[in-house]
Order: structure tokens, then C-alpha cells, then sequence
């Protein structure tokens, strides 16, 4: 029980920091809803109520509880699969993935991707780059036009930038950037962070690109558990829909 108690008190207070540190999404609430469960939890099993529901509706709870933490376990083992990638060079085309951008440029996580795209187009000349991504509700431009200019401020010519910037989400990434190449033989590599490498290349290999590597770029550690929970999410509703 005190465990319970204070892993529900870790996920409330984890939930709020990300809320408070504004990252984007909604999913802090997966954080407040799964500290409250485990607080539940917790009084329960010390009040007794637990043994009060009966035995089919605790048998039934556990049932729930095992299927989730072991889809939870098995996306996590595929996120790992392509964690480290790094792609291989004298690539066609990096795809850069859009992520949130801010008034003062990209966020951190998007800052990431572009410093491992321009490190790349650093070593391999020949490459072309494709910046990828729309203007959401809550940003001020399109993201690929912020980050056609974070590279162009780096350094990179403009004539090796391609910006799509109608996309939406991972599969709209993908199949848009795709008119900018032939899919069967152009020579690929997607350029996103760590806990997303997998799920993106997946895309792109149901939407057919014969040739296509990922490229991970890092990530922040405080930001890691949250990323990683709702790629969890993210990898089970994509092969829900069809996408991967």
C-alpha cells in the first residue's frame, strides 16, 4: 500500500510539472488519471474496500490491469527496437519531422531534431532535407517554416531545404513528403527523437518507402516518461487505424 501511495503521489506531481512546463499536449492529464488510480488504489487496500467489491470484480480489475501493463510492455519493447538509430550516410533525403514551435523558435524537442538534421547535412552534402509539419492551434507559424529558417540561420543553403507544411501528424508527414521523392528507389532517413523512431519508420514502410532508416535524435530526461507513455498510446492507436 504505502508503495501505491507514493508512486500516485510521484505521477500527480510528475502530471503538474508537465502541465506547468507547457508541453504542447493534454497528456499530463494520463498523469493526474493514473496517479489518482493508484492513490485509489492505495485507500483501498488499506481501508479494505478492495475486499469489499467481491471476488469476481477484483479478479476482473486485475484481469484489466495485467492486458494494459502488458500492451504497455510490448510497445515499449518495440520503442526500444530503433532507439539509437543512426541511420547510415550519402542518404537522398532527411524527413524532419515537425514538433512544437514557440514565439521564440523551436521547442527543445524540435531543436533536437534539427541539430542531428543539420549534423547530417554537415557530413553528407548531397543530401536534401525535408522540414515537415503545419501551424497548430497553439503555435505561432507553421512549423516547417520555422524550421526551414532555423537551418538556414545554421548555415544550410536554402536550395537544400524542401518544406511541407500542410501535415498534420506522423502518417500526414510522411505520405506528404513523399511527393517531394520517388518512394521505390529515393534513399531515406527520418529524422526524429529516440522514442519515436520506431513508429515512424513503420509509417513509412506502410506507406512505401522501399529504402528508409531512422535517425534519432535525443531527448530531454525530464520529458522521457511522458514521451514514452504516450508513444505507447500513439503506437497502439496507429495500428488501430491502419497506419503502421
Amino acid at each position: 500500500m504505502p508503495v501505491l501511495a507514493v508512486l500516485g503521489g510521484l505521477c500527480v506531481l510528475y502530471g503538474l510539472a508537465v502541465l506547468a512546463l507547457r508541453s504542447g499536449t493534454l497528456f499530463f492529464a494520463f498523469w493526474l488519471v493514473l496517479g489518482a488510480a493508484l492513490l485509489a488504489g492505495a485507500w483501498a487496500l488499506h481501508t479494505g474496500a478492495w475486499n469489499a467489491i467481491g471476488p469476481v470484480a477484483r479478479r476482473g480489475i486485475c484481469a484489466v490491469l495485467c492486458v494494459l501493463a502488458v500492451g504497455f510492455a510490448g510497445t515499449q519493447a518495440l520503442v526500444f527496437q530503433n532507439f539509437n538509430d543512426q541511420g547510415e550516410d550519402g542518404l537522398d533525403y532527411l524527413v524532419v519531422l515537425g514538433a512544437q514551435v514557440r514565439a521564440d523558435g523551436p521547442s527543445p524537442v524540435l531543436r533536437y531534431r534539427l541539430d542531428t538534421a543539420y549534423d547530417y547535412l554537415q557530413r553528407n552534402p548531397g543530401t536534401r532535407c525535408i522540414v515537415s509539419g503545419s501551424q497548430g492551434f497553439n503555435e505561432p507559424a507553421p512549423e516547417a517554416h520555422v524550421m526551414a529558417d532555423y537551418l538556414q540561420a545554421r548555415g544550410i543553403a536554402p536550395d537544400r531545404i524542401l518544406v511541407e507544411d500542410a501535415s498534420t501528424n506522423t502518417a500526414q508527414n510522411m505520405a506528404n513528403s513523399a511527393a517531394f521523392f520517388d518512394p521505390a528507389s529515393a534513399r531515406v532517413g527520418v529524422v526524429t527523437n529516440n522514442f519515436h523512431v520506431y513508429r515512424a519508420l513503420r509509417i513509412a514502410h506502410k506507406q512505401g518507402l522501399s529504402h528508409v532508416c531512422g535517425i534519432a535524435a535525443p531527448s530531454l530526461a525530464f520529458w522521457l516518461p511522458n514521451n514514452l507513455a504516450r508513444e505507447s498510446v500513439s503506437i497502439a492507436k496507429a495500428f488501430a487505424l491502419g497506419d503502421m
